[in-house]
C-alpha cells in the first residue's frame, strides 16, 4: 500500500473514535507512514562526458538536447525541424 492511504487511514480512524466513540475509550494511536526520502539523481560532468561519449549520431543530438535544454524525453521525441529557429539560434 502507498504511503498516502497509509497516512489517511489513522486519520480517518481517529476521527471516528472521537466522533462516535464514547469518551471513556482511549483514543487510537496509530503509526504513522514515513515519506520516502527521495534524492534527485545527478551526475557529475566527467559522468556525462562518459555517457555522450559512448552516444553517436541520433543519439547523441537527442542526448545534447535533453542535456543542455532541459527538454523530457517526449517533447524530445515528438520534436520536429518546423519547432527550431535557425535564423535566431533556437533549437
Amino acid at each position: 500500500m502507498s504511503p498516502l492511504p497509509r497516512r489517511i487511514k489513522p486519520s480517518v480512524l481517529s476521527s471516528f473514535s472521537t466522533a462516535r466513540c464514547s469518551k471513556d475509550r482511549r483514543p487510537i494511536d496509530a503509526l504513522r507512514a514515513q515519506k520516502p526520502k527521495r534524492l534527485p539523481a545527478v551526475l557529475t560532468k566527467e559522468e556525462v562526458h562518459r555517457v555522450l561519449g559512448n552516444l553517436s549520431g541520433t543519439h547523441l543530438l537527442m542526448a545534447k538536447l535533453l542535456y543542455g535544454s532541459g527538454l523530457r524525453l517526449m517533447e524530445c521525441v515528438r520534436l520536429c525541424v518546423k519547432d527550431l529557429d535557425f535564423a535566431r539560434e533556437m533549437y
